[in-house]
This record gives structure tokens, C-alpha cells and sequence, in this order.
């Protein structure tokens, strides 16, 4: 018994430098407010299902990202930007059926935090060079009609650039916001126009 007690000290001190190592290695997260564990995890999953490009870039905004539980039930989801430059802080709220699992929640997740990667890490000549991509689709328009009632005749172009990052960051091309724009560029040309930006 007493040769055992020197051998279990090395032991437990090795076990503790690892999950210390272990909690220095974990991967930042935003700051969750009002979200039930489940859906942290969930929203997590849905980022780290994500290309590698985006998923790097929306890690790189952790820190400045503040996730919140909207009272909406359904399209309630948007982004508040705080601040400028390195400076600018980022608060989504997403609204109870985005919370959910689904192709809805998947979709609408990864657009808002679209938002945050075109706000905190691409500039205007990103943001062109996008549309030129985009332009090249047969499905490209000029104008894609808003629904009845919005204040703006067209989908904003932010919310088009929005809408082709969740397309690639989900893979799944045939679900459609409420601004019901289609996919308008290759998973593979997405990735090299992120790359390039960022």
C-alpha cells in the first residue's frame, strides 16, 4: 500500500496538466444568453458542420459575438452591430424556431452569423466581388422581389450575400428563406471567395 501512494501522484498530477491542456485547447464559444443548453450545443453542431473557411472565421469572431434567445416565434432572427473596426461588437438574436433542429434553424443560424463573417471580416470590395459571382448565375436577378409588405422592393444585397453563406455552409441548397433567393454559387466558388476575402 504504501509503494502505491508515490506511483499515484505522478498519476493524478499528469490527469490534471491534461484537462488543464484540455480546457486551454477547447475552442472559444460566444457568449450564450438566455438559450437552453441544447440549443448552445445545436448551434455549435450547426457551425461545426460548416467548410472549414467559415467555420475558421466565424471562431475568429467568438470573442466579439454575443448569441441571444428572441422572443419571436418564427422570422425573428437579425444582428445588431456594435461599435467599429476591431472595435465592433456583434449580438444575434434568433427567434424560437431557429433554436429548433431543421433544415429552418440550419438555414436561418448560419445566415445570421453570415453576418457577422461579412460584417467583421469583409469590406465593400468583398462584398462586390461576391455579387460579381453571383451575377454569373443563370438564376442571378437584378432584383429579387421582397415579400408583400416589406419595406424595400428588393432583397437587400447583404441579405443575398446572407443567404448564399448559410447555402454553403449547410450544403443543403434547396431550402428557401422568406426572401426566397436561390443558390447562386458552386460550394467550391463560395469557398475561394471567402478564402480570398478573409
Amino acid at each position: 500500500m504504501k509503494r502505491s501512494i508515490p506511483l499515484l501522484l505522478p498519476l493524478l498530477l499528469v490527469a490534471s496538466l491534461m484537462m488543464v491542456g484540455y480546457a486551454w485547447a477547447r475552442p472559444a464559444e460566444p457568449a450564450f444568453v438566455d438559450l437552453r443548453p441544447a440549443q448552445e450545443q445545436r448551434l455549435l453542431e450547426r457551425v461545426g458542420d460548416s467548410p472549414a473557411p467559415y467555420r475558421r472565421l466565424l471562431r475568429k469572431s467568438y470573442s466579439r459575438t454575443r448569441i441571444r434567445a428572441s422572443s419571436e416565434f418564427v422570422n425573428g432572427s437579425y444582428v445588431l452591430n456594435k461599435g467599429a473596426g476591431d472595435n465592433r461588437r456583434f449580438v444575434v438574436f434568433l427567434d424560437v424556431m431557429t433554436r429548433r433542429a431543421g433544415e429552418y434553424g440550419d438555414h436561418l443560424t448560419l445566415h445570421e452569423l453570415g453576418h457577422v463573417i461579412d460584417n467583421g471580416f469583409f469590406d465593400a470590395a468583398d462584398d462586390e466581388r461576391f455579387l460579381d459571382l453571383f451575377r454569373t448565375s443563370p438564376k442571378w436577378r437584378e432584383c429579387f422581389e421582397t415579400p408583400e409588405g416589406s419595406a424595400a422592393p428588393c432583397v437587400p444585397e447583404q441579405e443575398v450575400l446572407a443567404d448564399q453563406l448559410a447555402f454553403y455552409a449547410t450544403g443543403k441548397l434547396r431550402f428557401r428563406s422568406s426572401y426566397d433567393v436561390p443558390p447562386l454559387a458552386s460550394r467550391a466558388a463560395m469557398g475561394e471567395a471567402i478564402r480570398a476575402g478573409a
